[in-house]
């Protein structure tokens, strides 16, 4: 469902996304400006191509995105974003981009291990090292491997998407067409 573009500086809300309860909620309130600000946000938050999707820390993607769509200090995410934000991942969703989700998450498990590790833990009873260095260190060369891996799925998710969208003759899929 492509309810939202991005051209690098600018989002671009499709005008069918007006019409969906989750996002009307949102645009029916009486600050426009700040309804907007909140549309770009759920993008910015949500969608698999934005900017921010390798953020996997939602407090810091949070506030980044906050921040460059230029929300006021104290905004917090309203029970409707949530709402807007549940949605539009739902709509977009496929099996490629779960898996693609379930990688990074493994991913960022991996980052908080590595940092995190203490590679003088010791076990109390034998007085032994707890973590093998060795398989550190190979589990830790392999994470290139890991990286690129992540890249290949990224860019079949994008041509899975694009191809989807697309019907015979190079038109575009409307939001209310059945493909099949």
């Amino acid at each position: 469902m492509e309810l939202f573009d991005s051209d690098g500086t600018n989002v671009k809300i499709h005008p069918a996304a007006y019409t969906l309860t989750p996002f009307k909620k949102i645009v029916n309130q009486k600050n426009k400006t700040l309804a907007l600000k909140e549309l770009a946000f759920i993008f910015f938050y949500s969608d698999y191509k934005s900017d921010f999707s390798d953020i996997l820390n939602e407090e810091e993607k949070k506030h980044e995105i906050k921040t460059i769509v230029e929300l006021p200090e104290k905004w917090e995410i309203s029970e409707d974003v949530k709402e807007a934000i549940a949605f539009y991942k739902k709509r977009q969703q496929t099996p490629s981009m779960q898996l693609l989700e379930a990688a990074l998450s493994f991913v960022q498990k991996l980052k908080v291990f590595y940092t995190e590790v203490d590679l003088n833990e010791r076990d109390e009873r034998t007085g032994k090292l707890i973590h093998n260095i060795s398989q550190l260190q190979k589990g830790a060369s392999e994470i290139g491997e890991l990286t690129s891996l992540l890249e290949r799925l990224k860019e079949s998710i994008a041509k899975e998407v694009e191809a989807a969208s697309r019907i015979r003759g190079g038109g575009e899929i409307g939001l209310f067409e059945d493909p099949d």
